[in-house]
């Protein structure tokens, strides 16, 4: 446990993140308090955590304008996520203090060992798959009396018993190391440096006090233990925008093709390299990397035309005319989609979702799928190199050539690195 770990919000599903630990906000309330006892604690805690940046309401995949600098003084003076002027004692509520948060290392990991117990002995080793990440809190509750200590109690369980309790939708925000901070204004994208998103978090063990309290010069101190869980045990790093590097063009992709052919889906070759959407990008990061695209279909009444997304290994800088024959990493066939849908093919949280007017928001796309080419993955990590992501016509057998309309608003592609799962 390390001070920059005291940092967590909540994402919640409205697209707002509620802050509930940041040790920077507690360290200048003790630092700032006017009892005696609370400003000699700050003595002990002057690491007050990483720099006071807070988090905005983030945008679901670009997060990099989302950070606000902040200078903290009082709860009741700069807004406390637990302040309520209903209650006198939450502005002498100064706030949390994590001693040991436990499950953010990768003991989830697990793989069976199955003995052969024939002569010369050995095993076999199976396939390396992760248990949900659980995650152990002991957190210090200080306040200025025992009345703001008991109102810092209900707030948190409060807020951990509503907010994480639908793990199905619940993210937390956390930080793994701190910015590179050198100086009082710096660009969005250094304050974000560190922070991973855990996805499907909820309560599995309620708030239970500790050690008795502690009384120091008027400063009440006691501990409470709890336990999170997050159903899908890997930590997200934020998404990079990757270039755009040719435009999507039907024209001439259908001129000349027998819709009656057999098969209906095209080799590599057959796709005139005009017809072929391709993003080019390098990997650099020692962790596994995916790609992350967005689709936004048109509004024909006909929906999108069906399309191949591709993954390609280009060590070599192959052009998009070229790419044919380097190695697959991975694809994806999308059947038609309805209009105005946002589709998102999210390698890295190996899901495909979608939404459009009728949907309510976002669910399942796994109904707009086809059967991938033997041997080919629809998720998969990227290690460090080059790589080729291509969206191109995967159906040369539909009833007539389909209309210019039936094209995409914009295709979108980012990467996002996973850690911490196998």
């Amino acid at each position: 446990m390390t001070f920059h770990h005291g940092w967590l919000f909540i994402d919640e599903p409205d697209g707002n993140a509620r802050e509930l630990f940041n040790h920077a906000r507690t360290a200048a309330y003790l630092q700032n308090s006017t009892v005696l006892g609370c400003g000699s604690v700050y003595g002990v805690l002057d690491d007050g955590g990483c720099a006071a940046y807070t988090w905005a309401p983030p945008d679901d995949i670009d997060v990099s304008t989302d950070w606000v600098q902040q200078t903290y003084t009082t709860p009741d003076g700069d807004g406390a996520p637990w302040y309520n002027s209903d209650f006198p004692e939450s502005a002498d509520a100064l706030g949390f203090w994590v001693s040991e948060w436990t499950g953010l290392d990768s003991g989830h990991i697990k793989r069976e060992l199955s003995q052969v117990g024939s002569y010369g002995g050995g095993g076999i080793l199976g396939a390396m798959g992760s248990n949900a990440r659980e995650m152990g809190f002991e957190v210090i509750l200080i306040g200025e009396s025992e009345r703001a200590l008991d109102y810092l109690y209900q707030w948190l369980d409060s807020t951990v018993s509503s907010v994480c309790s639908t793990c199905t939708t619940d993210s937390i925000l956390i930080r793994r190391f701190c910015p590179d901070l050198d100086g009082t204004t710096e660009p969005a994208v250094t304050a974000q440096e560190g922070v991973v998103e855990l996805h499907g978090v909820g309560l599995t063990s309620g708030l239970q006090w500790g050690a008795p309290p502690v009384s120091q010069g008027g400063c009440y101190m006691r501990r409470v233990n709890f336990t999170l869980a997050s159903t899908d045990p890997c930590m997200y790093g934020a998404c990079t925008d990757v270039a755009q590097s040719q435009a999507m063009s039907w024209g001439s992709c259908f001129s000349g093709i027998d819709v009656a052919r057999n098969p209906c889906r095209p080799t590599c070759t057959d796709i005139d390299p005009d017809c072929r959407l391709a993003f080019d990008y390098s990997v650099s990061d020692p962790s596994a990397v995916a790609p992350v695209l967005t689709i936004m279909t048109s509004g024909h009444p006909d929906g999108s035309i069906p399309v191949r997304i591709r993954t390609y290994a280009n060590h070599f800088g192959l052009s998009p005319g070229e790419i044919c024959g380097a190695p697959v990493l991975g694809e994806l066939y999308v059947a038609s989609l309805p209009p105005y849908t946002e589709f998102i093919y999210d390698v890295a949280r190996r899901q495909v979702l979608l939404t459009n007017p009728s949907t309510g928001g976002f669910i399942s796309a796994f109904a707009y799928l086809g059967p991938n080419d033997p041997g080919n993955s629809r998720f998969f990590a990227l290690g460090c190199g080059d790589f080729m992501t291509v969206v191109e016509p995967s159906d040369w057998c539909l009833s007539e050539i389909p209309a210019a309309g039936r094209n995409f608003d914009s295709i979108t592609l980012w990467t996002r690195t996973r850690m911490g799962c196998a």
